[in-house]
């Protein structure tokens, strides 16, 4: 009987602000994302997770925030683990599933959560985010690679580009205008504008030059305009107008220039006076989404405002996670197939 893992992975945060959290998760991610877009000495480095740390734990805490970063992964991954249980017979294969969350910055690790995958006859990893970049999934293929090399990828399978899908724009479009509908924000009259926000992408370097990093900027840009025309086409639409809202860092270099502030001032100079913002580039809400462009948003000074969350735990959206999951499941098993066949008639 195969022996198959999926594992559900996204960067997690820290849920508890303390320092004794936060100092952990902070150096980490120094060492696997800001490295890659800097260089960065040790002592800089160990500046820089205080730094971070006490800003976080300081904001945070004064502002009584929690992220739900990891608990939401949960709840997807339980959701997903239950969808890909009804979908299992139909693959007609005698195996066992087991479906883990992992995290790169918190515990569970990614790297310990696989450690194990030699035992296993695959081990299919999600990346919980839309677009792949040095930051998203691209983690996790550095990940493994760095730590069993190459090699390990033949077992190990990565599902990407999860953007560039037809029924996720549907899932999306419904999302959003029926979390407009339960706030009463459809057919109200007034001028409406709504921000698509996602993780901005570094354009050039610190010395202008363009990023060697794999950033994803146009794969981003893509999916901006598919979700942005998605959402205009629907006859539910009374959007005057729909802006890219990004979410940049400030160090690194010169990032994307269509941030949630412009948009923010253009619908201003338009006359528009309510906004909805919608965190496309992201699968669950966190800190970068819920607390801070939330914060945003209600301090803009819109005559009204309307935060809409990410999927989260949506079982539409989990189910659509479970067949994309399916079907790589269903080239592995087929590949293996295959080769047996061609073996057996050698």
């Amino acid at each position: 009987m195969k022996k198959i893992m999926v594992v559900i992975a996204t960067y997690g945060e820290v849920e508890d602000p303390t320092l004794k959290n936060l100092l952990p998760n902070s150096r980490r991610i120094i060492e696997i994302v800001t490295s890659q877009v800097a260089d960065l000495s040790k002592l800089m480095r160990t500046f820089i997770a205080y730094f971070r740390s006490f800003k976080r734990n300081w904001t945070w805490t004064r502002a009584g925030y929690h992220s739900r970063l990891v608990k939401i992964n949960e709840a997807q991954t339980a959701l997903i683990a239950t969808q890909l249980g009804s979908l299992k017979e139909s693959l007609g294969e005698e195996f066992t599933l087991e479906v883990k969350d992992a995290y790169f910055f918190v515990p569970p690790y990614f790297e310990d959560v696989i450690a194990n995958h030699p035992s296993y006859d695959a081990v299919v990893v999600v990346s919980m985010f839309p677009i792949e970049s040095a930051f998203s999934c691209g983690v996790a293929c550095k990940t493994v690679r760095d730590t069993w090399g190459e090699k390990a990828f033949e077992k190990i399978h990565v599902i990407g580009s999860l953007w560039d899908d037809a029924e996720l724009m549907r899932i999306y479009t419904d999302h959003v205008f029926k979390t407009m509908a339960q706030f009463g924000e459809t057919g109200s009259g007034e001028k409406k504008g709504l921000v698509l926000a996602v993780h901005g992408t570094l354009v050039r370097d610190s010395n202008g030059n363009p990023s060697k990093v794999q950033t994803g900027f146009d794969a981003t840009m893509a999916f901006y305009e598919k979700v942005k025309a998605a959402i205009l086409a629907d006859p539910r639409s009374d959007f005057a107008d729909i802006k890219l809202g990004c979410l940049n860092h400030r160090y690194g270099g010169t990032w994307t220039p269509d941030t949630l502030e412009k948009a923010f001032d253009d619908f201003k100079q338009s006359g528009i006076d309510s906004v909805s913002l919608f965190p496309f580039g992201f699968f669950a809400d966190n800190s970068e989404v819920d607390f801070e462009a939330k914060r945003k948003l209600e301090g803009a000074g819109f005559k009204k405002n309307q935060y809409i969350e990410c999927m989260n735990a949506s079982p539409e959206f989990a189910g659509w996670v479970a067949k994309k999951i399916y079907g790589k499941l269903f080239k592995i098993i087929g590949m293996e197939n295959a080769i047996r066949k061609v073996g057996a008639q050698a």
